[in-house]
This record gives C-alpha cells, structure tokens and sequence, in this order.
C-alpha cells in the first residue's frame, strides 16, 4: 500500500471512554483499551519485519517523543539484566533487558547529562 492509496483512519471512544470503535477503510473494528493496547504491540511486532528496517541511529527527522514517562530499573531475576521499563500512555508498558555494559553506559550517559541538565523551575 503507498501512501496516496492508504485509506482514511477514524476512531470513536464510547461514552465511557472504555471502547473504542476504530475504522480503517471500510473496515470497522471495536475493542477495549487492553485489546487495542495488544493490538499495537502486534503491529510493532509486524512492524519490525519489514524492510526497510527501523533506522539504527536517532534519525534527523521527526519521531515520536514522549514526555515524562514512568520509569522502573530493577534488575531480572537470575540477575543477568537490568530491566529498563517504560510506562508510557500511547503504548502502556514496554520493558528493555540492558546487559552490564549497555547498563554501565547509560549510567553513565545519565549521570553527565543530569550534572549538566538546568535545575527544575520552583
């Protein structure tokens, strides 16, 4: 599917907030916050199939950024990983198992950044 040919994407919450009924083309579909939520980690998944793949690198261009999100570090049971995980409103919970150096690096990285971030407005 190209761009000019993708078809329109509307969606409808329910009164309550507790449905949502999404329409892709033709095509309607209503599901609850926690379908809809393992909706978009299946089509993430798909997502990561296709060619071409996700750019290695931050890219240049626009990407979604998302302010302030929860963050949980612990480590993984058998103690091997750093769990890094992320709650986030668009994509509810999203964990990342960091190795020693990648948890060493960010260490690292956030402890320079933080000495040199402003201090928060009082």
């Amino acid at each position: 599917m190209t761009e000019d040919t993708m078809p329109g994407i509307a969606y409808e919450l329910s009164e309550d907030r507790q449905r949502v009924s999404l329409t892709i083309g033709t095509q309607t579909l209503a599901t609850s916050a926690v379908e809809l939520e393992r909706l978009v980690q299946f089509l993430g998944m798909v997502r990561s199939a296709m060619l071409p793949e996700v750019e290695g690198d931050v890219p240049k261009t626009p990407f979604l950024q998302i302010e302030a999100p929860r963050v949980a570090v612990m480590p993984t049971g058998d103690r091997a990983w750093t769990g890094l995980v992320l709650r986030t409103a668009p994509y509810g919970w999203i964990g990342f198992n960091l190795d020693r150096t990648q948890t060493a690096d960010l260490a690292r990285h956030l402890a320079k950044l933080a000495s040199s971030m402003a201090a928060p407005a009082a």
